[in-house]
């Protein structure tokens, strides 16, 4: 079973996660913007601090993370508003690094983990087809012991996503959406074999 919520609500000191034994923050194409009409300051940041502490938590009681969007990377290295503290996040937690944003422009991608065979897939980068474009996916890179690349993109080798296996939790993050991934049985190749490294299946 499982339960879907926004991350306001997640976000939340009540709501208790710890309970489950996986959790999928699906982040999108979202990243931090400015705000409009003479304010200042940025809103719609992928990891705002209170998600992070949340996410420290969550692992610090084992539970593990499926993590997957668009600007997991830029948005905590290129956005002016993002801090050391931010990227520490990063590679503290989630155990990954930015490496380029634009990181295929064929939505090509292949696994090459034998821990984690997820196969090969396509994911939209074409406006006007049933999934959103995906313009700009990141490409990311491995940080400390226990931490691996696990896909790359078929063009050009950069790493597309990186996981983790360490001591009390286990994580997967991608470099771009994976719901907009063209094909249903793509798809469902890369959740199973996701899911089964996660919960050790």
């Amino acid at each position: 079973s499982y339960l879907s919520c926004s991350v306001e609500a997640f976000q939340e000191e009540a709501f208790d996660a710890t309970r489950y034994e996986v959790v999928d923050l699906i982040l999108g194409k979202q990243r931090s913007t400015l705000l409009a009409h003479g304010a200042s300051g940025y809103q719609f940041s992928c990891f705002p601090r209170p998600l992070q502490e949340k996410l420290k938590h969550l692992t610090s009681n084992g539970v593990n993370l499926l993590v997957s969007g668009s600007y997991v990377g830029s948005d905590l290295w290129e956005c002016e508003a993002s801090t050391d503290a931010d990227r520490a996040f990063a590679r503290e937690v989630l155990h990954y690094e930015y490496l380029t944003g634009h990181a295929t422009r064929l939505g090509r991608v292949r696994g090459f983990s034998p821990e984690i065979p997820i196969g090969s897939c396509h994911f939209n980068q074409a406006y006007g087809l049933a999934t959103y474009a995906v313009e700009s996916p990141d490409a990311i890179g491995a940080v400390g012991q226990g931490a691996f690349s696990m896909a790359r993109y078929a063009e050009n080798n950069r790493s597309a996503a990186v996981a983790y296996e360490g001591e009390g939790y286990r994580s997967v993050v991608f470099g771009f959406p994976i719901e907009s991934i063209t094909s249903d049985n793509e798809r469902n190749t890369l959740m199973k074999g996701v899911l089964n490294f996660l919960i050790e299946q």
